[in-house]
């Protein structure tokens, strides 16, 4: 099984109020720090965030953290206390558990202080259950991030093909690639 080790992503926000957000609100343990860039650890998976100057630019992304597959009610009672929670879908009802059926998962999602959404998913298929109260400790690692693109055909037979990797149970507009 391959694991996102590390993303890299641009980001227009203060580096400090990432970091406190992060570091002091979340929790995570983070490895460096400085006015340009921030790294946290997340598990298994680093997350560096480089800050550019690009006006009229405003880099966002949406990346999901692997959580045990029994948690996702202590996860969105342990996050609603952090920060509000959001639907991804904007008819869905706010500060809600998503149930994703053709995934076997559920899922809450939360925004950071960039503009990033952020998920915690309970994929159920991975029998990975954990004893306890949900703390950052179960965050295990990055297991998605997002690609707005204009040709998701093209973009997503491309990405398959130069990693030899395999779509999960994609649907029109949208093409998962890798495994849970």
């Amino acid at each position: 099984k391959q694991l996102i080790n590390s993303l890299r992503l641009l980001t227009t926000s203060p580096i400090h109020e990432l970091s406190n957000f992060y570091g002091k609100i979340l929790g995570l343990p983070i490895s460096s720090v400085n006015d340009k860039s921030l790294t946290i650890q997340a598990g298994k998976s680093s997350i560096t965030f480089t800050r550019i100057d690009a006006e009229g630019t405003r880099p966002f992304y949406h990346f999901a953290f692997n959580i045990p597959e029994n948690k996702i009610e202590k996860a969105f009672n342990w996050q609603r206390k952090l920060t509000p929670i959001v639907h991804p879908n904007p008819e869905g009802t706010r500060d809600s558990v998503v149930h994703f059926r053709h995934w076997n998962a559920h899922s809450i999602f939360f925004l950071d202080p960039a503009g990033n959404l952020l998920e915690y998913i309970a994929r159920h298929d991975l029998q990975n259950s954990a004893g306890g109260e949900f703390s950052v400790r179960d965050i295990l690692y990055v297991s998605e991030i997002g690609l707005i693109v204009d040709d998701v055909e093209l973009t997503g037979d491309t990405i398959q093909k130069s990693l030899s990797l395999n779509s999960y149970r994609s649907s029109e507009n949208f093409i998962p690639i890798g495994d849970e």
